[in-house]
Parts: C-alpha cells; sequence; structure tokens
C-alpha cells in the first residue's frame, strides 16, 4: 500500500516516460518588447532566440553560428517541455563580462596596451573555468 514515486516532470517511472505538456510554460511570453512574444512550438522558439541573439550580437558570427545550431537541435526539447526555452534564453546573456588592460614593453622599448576580457555565462554547475582572452 505504498503510493508510488512522483517525479517532477512525468507522472510514470521507468525509462520511456512520457512527458507532461506544460501549457502554463507555453502561454508565458518568451520576450516583452514591443508587445508580449509567444511560441507555439519548439522551431517557433528556438526561431525567437536566434533572431534574439541576431539582434543583441549580429557583429558575432561564431556565436550566432553557435546559438542557431544548438537551438534547433533543442528545437523538439522546447516541443516536450517549453520551460527549457526560457532556461536556453537566460543561459544565453552572460552573467558577468570582465574587460581589462594590459600594459607591456616590447623588445625595441615601445610601450604597448592591450585588452583582455573574460565573458562568464552561468555558474550555476560551479566555479567558472576557462581562459583569458587578449
Amino acid at each position: 500500500s505504498q503510493s508510488p514515486k512522483k517525479h517532477l516532470v512525468t507522472r510514470e517511472e521507468g525509462v520511456h516516460q512520457t512527458m507532461q505538456l506544460s501549457k502554463s510554460w507555453r502561454n508565458k511570453p518568451l520576450f516583452r518588447r514591443q508587445g508580449d512574444v509567444r511560441f507555439k512550438s519548439g522551431l517557433e522558439a528556438s526561431k525567437l532566440l536566434i533572431a534574439e541573439a541576431n539582434r543583441r550580437d549580429a557583429h558575432e558570427i561564431e556565436y550566432i553560428d553557435s546559438v542557431s545550431s544548438t537551438m534547433e537541435c533543442l528545437s523538439p526539447l522546447f516541443d516536450r517541455n517549453p520551460r527549457y526555452a526560457f532556461v536556453a534564453k537566460q543561459l544565453m546573456e552572460p552573467e558577468r563580462f570582465v574587460q581589462f588592460r594590459v600594459a607591456w614593453m616590447d623588445d625595441v622599448g615601445v610601450v604597448r596596451l592591450n585588452r583582455g576580457f573574460r565573458i562568464q555565462y552561468s555558474s550555476s554547475l560551479g566555479p567558472y573555468e576557462g581562459p583569458l582572452h587578449l
């Protein structure tokens, strides 16, 4: 007479769990600019996220390519569970951007100045890792 284990996303156990469609997440606007922007399918959500990346960072071609391929791969996930579109939107914006300058003298004796930066996207999995870019 034990009650079955309940999972956060599904009502069934096992490998082939059926996902519940969360209509409340689908009714929330993904963006609130020039009216509320909602999506009806995962592909539409991925296109909205790619358009937002293009709007903000059109000059970063490699970043746009990366966002496009990632969001297109994730569109079936957005279909099954729309809340992940909102998570993807949060992860697209850097959490921290550190910019610094380094002054140095070359072999000829000329003082040069270089700019360095570090972009940190998410600390949710622990401390930031990765290189600094000059």
